[in-house]
């Protein structure tokens, strides 16, 4: 402030000095420095005047966060207060007051810290104290905010002015203000724009068009005009379907069957969709190559066509929009420019619009701080790269406060999907979904000649086959290595994307799966073939392996919704479209929800060579994606949402196919058993491990069976129908095993769908309660005795249980001697109670198996009997839980790494809990 106030007095003392020496100066000088002094006082008085509109705007968004904290609306209040842009005492203690408010403490005291600091008398000291001594009292809080509010001291107008604002823009009512004022034509126009934005908010999209049409159509200013567009924008983006009534008082548009240009674009697809059937209809029955070629090429013309047409009568009202604000050059305009190329799924442009606004001219002379740093960061994410963190919050608050200033600075406006989803595909633009390179694979057959199989980015993979030379290291010690390029430059690569359709993928999330399947489409080499493939309850071959492209995307649009997930029925379409295809084959497996597995499926992929990368958003299974991920190679992609499809299927398409292979004669280090090879590239910043265990001649090894639990019911069943018990048995060199006993029962095996990870069996019914001891037996005759890994009893009502502090969420059984067994769960930290959800995870995992530990028969089913369903029966923390199978962290577990096995023990083992410490014992 005082910098450009000096300029002010710069350019004043400038005009007396011009004055005093009139005379003496020569005309030319005397126009020079009278021009040099009335442009360096305009310029420092333009700074000045910018800068208490900021300041201006500043006291009036504290104002009006704290009226939404009177009514407990921290979101709305803390979006006002992230666009203040120079912090003052009101600003800190209104967020002190915020976080104290989301029980933020520590946030709390910095803010009120920061206001100490800023206080100028004793009142502002007394209020510091007051909000310092606040507690969780809710009339308390608004209390202080009343407080506050009366310490800004905004004269009546004003106040009254903010008031009605925040009545117009939230719905809530505040005694004495009313919604409209009538005698101020200003106040109207604005109290309409509210309504306008409150109306968006609560996706009110007839009544939020209906309103700014009348504002146009009263004043059609800049700012009006910019609200109907973005009004559009919205309507269009949530997918309400625009009629064209909706401006039938407009000269310029009709209701949709007098809008002559609607009704041409819905003739001239009609007769395309026509020629496209005949095309198809002669391809059927074509045989001669070259015409089939022509007959191709000419569908291909069509399709192309019958897009560009379907996009314009989709977004004929947005076209419209932009031909509405087409005269106006300002900042705000350019922002919503980009929200309207958004709404119209242009993606990529909405961005460049944005980056193209926060370098112009407007940007850096914006008074408003908070947008220009705002601008300042998104720009030099995407120049410099994500030095911000795209993922923190600090970068989340500046794409935000981009995406609604000025024409845009509403309330309403900040709540709606399409300022969330624009939000989102900027983070997701700039995460790095996936790594950069991973291994698929070590071989240790001819060891110590070991070959490590490895994927990543086509430039990453090129610079190493090309040699880069890499550091290449075997437990602590260097190695010599060759590289050996799996695929040669031109060999044939092809690519399965396998979709989920089921009825949770209805609305955005299928639109934003085709936007995402169109744009990788579209990126696809010549050279890589794909097929497309969709599932809910069952799956369906939408495309064969080929390169058509049109029928490719033509395909995307016949997407549709509902049913259940079948990820099982989605893998084995794609195994079934791979079969016969040379070259190297890629999965790419998109869900949002959450299926049972046959995992035969998945290791059929793998003895096939297939790589699954999955790719999961919503209420999916991470755990099971990350297993089916592993099992083949592949990678496991977690979004936040849907709208980070586009950047994760774009981040992947320069995976497909990119694999080399690290031949290396590890080193004599015979006192270490457990090794690891490393690999990492310093200049690009990336490195793989991939621990492995030294071989061995030992036998098999059971980690787990696909049920630990079998009920009197299951068996009674099956001995009343005739049937006989299934069970996969999962473990390590399953295909030496060569007889299975279950109980005393012989097993039968499946030969025909054994695997070295896996076996499955059938046996009698047959069984008593308790433990069924699971014997292998080797063709040589030796046996593995498993004597707890499968038991049979009836199921305990309880869910929960807390041992220390660990929670077990399993099925139960307790035995007659007193034995609780507990069967395929999951284990964490969480807390147990009403404050559960607030309790950060650190330590997560799953086994399966069993756990199992001595209680008193009698009380602790008496214990249960007190228990609801939600609560935890207590285990006895002093004494292990013995397991049988394998315990695996969970996706979720703060030392998760995905490039290393999940798993952290097999076999039998001790889990024991004291105080933080939980260790998990190999037997």
């Amino acid at each position: 402030m005082i910098a450009r106030l000096a300029i002010v007095a710069a350019g004043v003392l400038l005009v007396l000095v011009t004055v005093l020496l009139w005379k003496k100066l020569s005309a030319a000088w005397r126009a020079g420095m009278l021009a040099g002094a009335i442009l360096v006082a305009g310029i420092g008085g333009a700074f000045t005047y910018g800068l208490w509109q900021q300041e201006q705007r500043d006291r009036e968004y504290v104002y009006l966060s704290l009226r939404y904290l009177q009514n407990s609306d921290t979101d709305t209040a803390s979006y006002y207060l992230k666009k203040v842009g120079t912090d003052t005492f009101q600003s800190l203690s209104a967020e002190a007051l915020l976080e104290t408010m989301r029980s933020n403490d520590v946030l709390a005291r910095m803010k009120l810290d920061g206001a100490n600091a800023l206080a100028e008398d004793s009142s502002q000291e007394a209020l510091a104290v007051k909000l310092g001594a606040l507690g969780t009292d809710s009339q308390a809080w608004q209390e202080m905010a009343q407080s506050l509010l009366d310490a800004a001291d905004l004269p009546e107008k004003e106040a009254q002015a903010l008031n009605s604002r925040f009545v117009s823009e939230s719905g809530y009512y505040l005694d004495g203000v009313d919604v409209v004022i009538q005698d101020d034509a200003g106040n109207h126009e604005e109290n309409i724009r509210q309504l306008v934005s409150r109306n968006l908010g609560s996706s009110n999209f007839g009544g939020a068009l209906q309103e700014a049409v009348s504002l146009v159509q009263e004043n059609a200013s800049a700012k009006n005009r910019l609200l109907l567009a973005e009004s559009i924008a919205e309507a269009t983006y949530s997918g309400y379907e625009l009629s064209g009534s909706e401006f039938a008082a407009d000269d310029t548009a009709g209701t949709p069957e007098e809008d002559p240009e609607r009704e041409e674009l819905s003739e001239q697809l009609e007769e395309i969709s026509g020629q496209v059937a005949d095309l198809d209809t002669l391809l059927q029955s074509e045989t001669e190559e070259e015409s089939i070629a022509d007959l191709t090429r000419q569908k291909e013309e069509l399709t192309t066509r019958q897009q560009s047409l379907q996009n314009d009568y989709d977004y004929i009202y947005i076209h419209r929009a932009f031909n509405s604000i087409a005269d106006i050059h300002s900042l705000d305009a350019a922002i919503v420019r980009a929200r309207l190329y958004f709404a119209m799924n242009d993606y990529a442009r909405a961005v460049d619009v944005l980056q193209q606004a926060s370098t112009s001219l407007p940007a850096r002379l914006t008074p408003n701080t908070s947008l220009r740093n705002a601008l300042q960061v998104l720009n030099a994410s995407y120049t410099e790269g994500d030095t911000l963190g795209a993922q923190s919050e600090e970068f989340r608050g500046a794409v935000h406060t981009v995406l609604t200033s000025g024409a845009m600075d509403y309330a309403g406006i900040s709540a709606t999907p399409l300022t969330e989803g624009f939000t989102n595909y900027i983070i997701s633009e700039l995460r790095n979904y996936g790594r950069d390179l991973y291994a698929t694979g070590i071989d240790l057959t001819n060891y110590p000649d070991v070959v490590v199989s490895l994927s990543g980015r086509d430039t990453l993979v090129q610079k190493i086959v090309a040699g880069s030379q890499p550091i290449v290291r075997d437990t602590r010690q260097d190695v010599d290595y060759t590289v050996e390029a799996v695929d040669a430059e031109n060999a044939q690569r092809n690519v399965i994307c396998i979709v989920d359709e089921s009825g949770s993928m209805s609305g955005t999330p299928l639109r934003d799966a085709q936007t995402a399947l169109r744009g990788f489409i579209s990126s696809l080499d010549d050279n890589l073939q794909m097929a497309l493939v969709s599932f809910d309850d069952m799956a369906d071959t939408l495309t064969e392996m080929g390169d058509d492209k049109a029928a490719q995307l033509a395909a995307v649009d016949l997407l549709g919704s509902g049913g259940g997930t079948n990820i099982t029925a989605g893998i084995q379409a794609g195994l079934d479209v791979a079969e016969g295809q040379e070259g190297s084959t890629t999965v790419l497996l998109m869900t949002d929800g959450q299926s049972s597995l046959d995992m035969n499926v998945v290791q059929e992929a793998a003895d096939r060579g297939m790589v699954i990368h999955t790719i999961g958003f919503g209420s999916v299974d991470d755990n099971l994606l990350q297993q089916i991920a592993d099992a083949t190679g592949g990678q496991y992609i977690r979004a936040d949402s849907s709208s980070e499809l586009t950047s994760v299927y774009l981040s992947l398409v320069g995976m497909i196919g990119n694999q080399f292979r690290v031949h290396y004669t590890a080193p004599d280090l015979p006192e270490e058993s457990q090794r690891y090879f490393f690999l990492r590239d310093e200049e690009e910043n990336v490195s793989v491990r991939v621990d492995y265990t030294l071989p061995t001649e030992e036998g098999p090894e059971l980690t787990g069976v696909s049920r630990a639990r079998l009920t009197p019911d299951d068996l009674t069943y099956a001995q009343e129908n005739g049937q006989t018990i299934q069970l996969t048995l999962f473990g390590e060199k399953l295909q030496e095993v060569a007889g299975v006993t279950i109980g005393g029962q012989t097993a039968q095996i499946d030969e025909d769908n054994r695997t070295e990870t896996s076996l499955n069996v059938e046996f009698s019914p047959q069984l008593s309660a308790g433990w069924q001891a699971i014997v292998l037996t080797q063709e040589d005759g030796a046996t593995q005795t498993y004597e707890h890994m499968l038991v049979v009893g009836e199921p305990l009502s309880s869910y929960n249980y807390q041992f220390g502090r660990l929670r077990i969420r399993a099925n139960g059984v307790l035995l007659d001697d007193g034995t609780l067994v507990l069967t395929d769960g999951s284990i964490d930290d969480s807390s147990v109670g009403p404050d559960a959800a607030d309790t950060p995870v650190t330590l997560s995992m799953y086994f399966n198996g069993t756990l199992f530990t001595q209680v008193d028969h009698d009380s602790f089913l008496a214990s249960l009997e007190a228990l609801s369903y939600d609560d935890a029966a207590v285990l006895d923390a002093g004494t292990p839980l013995q397991g049988c199978g394998s315990a695996s962290l969970n996706y979720s577990d703060s030392g998760y790494d995905s490039s290393v096995s999940s798993m952290v023990v097999a076999g039998n083992y001790l889990l024991q809990t004291d105080g933080d410490q939980v260790k998990l014992i190999q037997q």
